[in-house]
Parts: structure tokens; sequence; C-alpha cells
């Protein structure tokens, strides 16, 4: 096992990354976003998710998966998301296989305003990186790939004999 130092030079790290993350993020969409609909932050957080697994899934995300990617409560995720569709800034699909299972896409008349966003914060990504060499770049897109497929493949719970 490590030693202690080590280990808190790594949470330094990790917890600076993380706060990078968050800055980007604050800056380049949460801001802009929450001025335009008027919204709450777990409002956004919602708008944000569904418009980003529509990209690759036009038909939209149930809300169960919904409530498990926030993992929140599915009573709050669903108050939160009828606030949402009341505005209209979403809208419930019915399933094609189940029509008892609704699928949620952003509103077609925000989905227009929701691109140019990404588009904007893709932008911004790019003069960011502009100063960072095309190899460096590289390594930090694989180990954000790897990341992330190490964190998809954790057990929701801990195993037996973990801290907790």
């Amino acid at each position: 096992m490590p030693e202690r130092e080590e280990l808190l030079l790594l949470y330094h790290k990790i917890h600076r990354l993380i706060e990078l993350g968050k800055k980007f993020m604050l800056v380049c969409y949460v801001e802009p976003l929450i001025e335009r609909f008027n919204v709450r932050p777990h409002e956004f957080d919602i708008l944000m998710r569904v418009y980003n697994y529509s990209l690759a899934h036009p038909e939209g995300i149930t809300l169960k998966l919904l409530t498990a990617m926030l993992n929140i409560s599915q009573p709050a995720v669903s108050m939160t998301v009828s606030r949402l569709v009341e505005k209209g800034y979403l809208v419930r699909n019915p399933g094609v296989r189940d029509r008892r299972c609704c699928h949620l896409t952003i509103a077609s008349g925000e989905k227009d305003f929701m691109d140019r966003m990404a588009l904007a914060q893709a932008a911004a990504a790019a003069e960011i990186l502009r100063e960072m060499p095309q190899e460096k770049q590289e390594h930090l897109f694989s180990f954000i790939e790897e990341m992330n497929s190490y964190f998809e493949n954790l057990p929701s719970k801990p195993m037996n004999g973990e801290a907790q």
C-alpha cells in the first residue's frame, strides 16, 4: 500500500483535476444555459444528461436510466422531469416496444439552442487545448477513456471486506 504522503499527493492531484473539470463546465455550460433556460442547477443537470444521451440515442433516455445516471431517487427525478416538460424544455415520447415506458428528449424548439451550446463548448475546449501539443492531447483523451472504462466496470456497491 502506498505511504501516507503518496496517498495525500494523489488525493490532491485528483481533487485539482475534479476542480478543473467543474470550472470548465461552469464557464462553458452551466452559466450560459442556466441563464438562457432560467432553470435550477439540478434541472440543468437533467437537461444536459438528456441532451448528451440523445446525441447517441435519438429515441431519448428512459426515466429509469436517467435516475441511475444521476444516482438520486426516482420520485425526485420524476418531479423535476415533470417541471421541465411543463416548461417546454423536455418531451416525453412513448416507447416503441413498450408504451408504458417513455423516452425523454429535448423539445424541438430548444434542440437548436442546445446544439449551439454544445458547439460553443467544443470551441472553448479547442481553444483551451490549442496550446497543448497534439501528443499530450492524445494522452489526455486516452487517459479519460481509460478512466471512464474503469469506472463503468466498478461494482456499484463495495464488495465484502472493502471499506464502506
